[in-house]
């Protein structure tokens, strides 16, 4: 079972390392715990002062990973919460990474994460973005969602490997003021 008060003693490192090499076999944890240990840590990757080097990085992301899907599994996190959370530590860790091979990497890959999990296509959200407000509110939530996903993706917008990517990025960021 995990105990939150040992967990909140560790530095993001160990945390992670933790998180990667005993997870899942931590059984009859109760429900709502892992949103718990997802939120510590967040915190703990948030208020990290240092730069990340390569070698933490893939640690830091799996340990992410772990604790999405367990929080997910638990029923404390829905699939777009899970996509928006992992968008936003993909990003923060493009942006806090010391290697910039490293940093080209996660925004080709969060762009492609976010293009694969936008709800509506490009075309459609330009034709009814300029007219949001008389659309019905199951669009509306598709458009806010599509904007919740691509905002996170201002700061490395010019980052990246794939152009045909960063060119459905670009106008999907040109979109961007228009959606609710």
């Amino acid at each position: 079972m995990i105990d939150l008060d040992e967990l909140t003693d560790l530095d993001i490192r160990d945390l992670a390392t933790l998180l990667v090499e005993q997870t899942p076999s931590w059984e009859g944890t109760p429900q709502g715990q892992w949103r718990s240990v997802l939120e510590l840590f967040t915190l703990r990757l948030a208020s990290s002062d240092r730069q990340i080097v390569a070698r933490e990085l893939f640690l830091l992301r799996d340990a992410y990973d772990v604790l999405i899907a367990a929080a997910q599994r638990d029923g404390a996190l829905d699939e777009r919460e899970s996509i928006l959370r992992r968008v936003n530590v993909l990003v923060a860790l493009a942006e806090s990474s010391t290697d910039d091979l490293e940093v080209d990497d996660l925004a080709t890959a969060v762009k492609r994460m976010v293009l694969e999990d936008l709800p509506i296509a490009l075309e459609l959200a330009w034709a009814k973005a300029p007219f949001w407000r008389t659309s019905s509110t199951d669009e509306i939530r598709e458009m806010r969602f599509a904007k919740n996903l691509l905002s996170p993706l201002k700061p490395i917008a010019e980052r990246g490997l794939n152009s045909d990517d960063s060119a459905q990025v670009d106008a999907w960021l040109g979109l961007l003021p228009s959606l609710p």
